[in-house]
């Protein structure tokens, strides 16, 4: 059987996200559901590829059992055949991958996928997500990564090598990993051919990271360190990287406090607009004092806006204003401090 399936897109016009449907659900077997309906609202961006991985875990997997799975009314499937499938130590690990392209683009910002398994054994979806290759403009992205069912025990380690070209040059480089683990605790640590280190603790169940990365690495070790209790094993079911040049908005900002309001001017002095609208948000200690929503700026424009605050709200320290905006299925946060 094949451990993994190879992903690789070379300069692609747009970028590209993961997105998580559902995970750690079990269903069948005694009491358990036998459909489930989810509802997910994703960025607002065209998609020009996607490709949904469900990744099942059962002590027997029932074939013949009833099985759908749909996203926005259309049918993925309704067999229970995996591209990949291992056994270890009596449980059965099963990995579907689906072309979701047509699927998605019929409801593209707030997809909606069912599930039904009618079955007396249970079994556990471990995940099911959405890779997604989105059209945006003015951004270039390469990917690089598998897809399967690794496992490793506490000690192993795991190279992957990344001939990415040197083209394009990236602004940003992610690195995706998704696994599931049986340890109550456990930690994988990675290291990359500059010798820098970080650790990830992982928890039972399915766990997701999205690593910004400062550079292109040429290879990243993975070595799964240490679990509770000590046998406990992880999957790994994707490590991806992706590199990206993408044009950016640059947003500046002026603010200026005055009795009874706070006045903001955005300015972008950036390339593009932001993809959606910009928030803007007067805050205290986690509470919002006040909200505003911007229309995209576009490049060489400005906007200026009042925020509302009361005399007991001018007097309090650690008032700040923060601007969200998004750009190529990615969030970004700026807070200014309020001059006293």
């Amino acid at each position: 059987m094949v451990e993994a399936l190879t992903l690789v897109k070379e300069r692609f016009d747009g970028v590209f996200a993961i997105h998580h449907l559902c995970e750690d659900m079990r269903m069948g077997g005694v009491g358990g559901p036998r459909k489930q309906f989810f509802r997910t609202a994703l960025q607002k961006l065209r998609p020009v590829e996607s490709y949904m991985l469900v990744s099942i875990s059962a002590a027997e997997l029932d074939r013949s059992a009833k099985w759908k799975l749909s996203l926005n009314g259309v049918a993925i499937t309704r067999e229970l055949k995996p591209q990949l499938e291992t056994v270890d130590q009596g449980t059965t690990h099963a990995l579907y991958v689906y072309d979701v392209t047509h699927a998605l683009l019929k409801n593209p910002y707030e997809p909606d996928l069912l599930i039904v398994y009618d079955s007396r054994k249970p079994m556990v979806i471990e995940t099911i997500t959405l890779l997604t290759l989105y059209e945006v403009e003015k951004s270039k992205t390469t990917i690089q990564g598998q897809i399967g069912l690794r496992m490793l025990e506490p000690g192993a380690t795991l190279t992957r090598t990344f001939d990415t070209p040197q083209e394009p040059t990236g602004n940003f480089t992610t690195y995706y990993i998704g696994l599931s683990t049986s340890a109550n605790a456990a930690e994988l640590m990675i290291s990359d051919d500059a010798e820098h280190h970080r650790i990830l603790r992982i928890f039972r169940g399915f766990n997701d990271y999205e690593l910004t990365l400062k550079r292109r690495p040429k290879y990243i070790t993975l070595k799964f360190t240490k679990a509770t209790p000590p046998k406990s094993k992880a999957k790994l079911l994707y490590d991806i990287m992706a590199v990206s040049h993408i044009a950016m908005p640059k947003l500046v900002y002026d603010v200026k406090t005055l009795d009874d309001f706070v006045s903001v001017t955005i300015r972008n002095q950036g390339e593009v607009s932001p993809d959606d609208r910009i928030q803007v948000l007067l805050l205290y200690a986690g509470s919002v004092l006040d909200r505003r929503f911007l229309d995209p700026i576009p490049p060489g424009n400005e906007v200026t806006i009042k925020l509302r605050w009361s005399s007991r709200n001018r007097n309090r320290q650690g008032v700040f204003v923060r601007i969200v905006w998004r750009r190529a299925a990615k969030v970004f946060t700026d807070d200014i401090k309020l001059a006293r």
